[in-house]
């Protein structure tokens, strides 16, 4: 894990983070989240508690009973939304919403990460690697292969999220 072009380190207050080394799941009050980057999801979703001290709020879809088809077959609720301020490990913030629903892990939804003005990129991590491209600013967020499924790598500071009062999601 020594190449910092595909792991690159957060900076906060001058104190360098490198996610290569990361043994905990908390560092200096941060927390370190993975999210996978799904193709085949029709949205982002984690499960309840994964953020934390963000809350979740109602939504039409969770009032309605909202269900997802699992890979399986099974059907998950849709309970609400929670959205997270997470900042990319270069240090950038965004915003991020998820529904919360009974998952394993969160997955972040290409559709949705494109429904927002970005481009995904898939490729051999040998090359240029694989990312996300804001098409706005082309600032390009790199994305982590791990057998064989990619990851978006963040930090978050529990607690912090942005308010849904006047929040309107893509869609909804």
């Amino acid at each position: 894990c020594n190449n910092s072009a595909l792991h690159p380190c957060f900076y906060e207050d001058e104190i360098e983070i490198d996610m290569c080394n990361f043994s905990t799941e908390y560092q200096d009050g941060w927390k370190a989240i993975s999210i996978l980057i799904d193709s085949g999801a029709s949205d982002s979703v984690a499960p309840k508690g994964f953020f934390p001290e963000i809350p979740m709020y109602e939504t039409n879809a969770s009032r309605a009973n909202l269900m997802y088809t699992a890979a399986g077959g099974n059907k998950i609720r849709n309970e609400g939304i929670c959205i997270p301020k997470l900042y990319s490990l270069s240090g950038k913030a965004s915003a991020f919403a998820f529904n919360v629903a009974g998952v394993s892990k969160a997955l972040g939804a290409v559709s949705r990460i494109v429904g927002a003005g970005n481009r995904v990129i898939f490729d051999n991590p040998a090359k240029e690697g694989s990312y996300i491209e804001n098409k706005t600013t082309g600032v390009k967020t790199p994305l982590r292969q791990h057998n064989g499924v990619y990851y978006l790598d963040m930090w978050m500071k529990p607690g912090d999220h942005v308010d849904v009062k006047g929040f309107h999601r893509q869609g909804s």
